[in-house]
């Protein structure tokens, strides 16, 4: 009703946390994070199958703003 999801990006991630006792090593659940985009502009069932880190969050808000940005 307030149109709030008509020109919202909503970024859903987290950190790892690690596994065990451990944190940061090349296992798979101390690499791997959620990243989940919905709103605006962004298309249902679409799921990212190339490898995407958290530095790249800042490059897709600045997509999404139109805002140039090095690759």
């Amino acid at each position: 009703e307030t149109g709030i999801y008509d020109n919202t990006l909503f970024i859903i991630t987290s950190d790892h946390g690690g596994h065990e006792s451990v944190h940061g090593t090349y296992d798979i659940r101390d690499l791997e994070t959620p990243l989940i985009l919905f709103g605006a502009g962004v298309k249902k069932g679409v799921e990212i199958t190339t490898p995407v880190m958290q530095y790249d969050v800042a490059a897709i808000i600045a997509d999404y703003l139109h805002i140039e940005h090095p690759a």
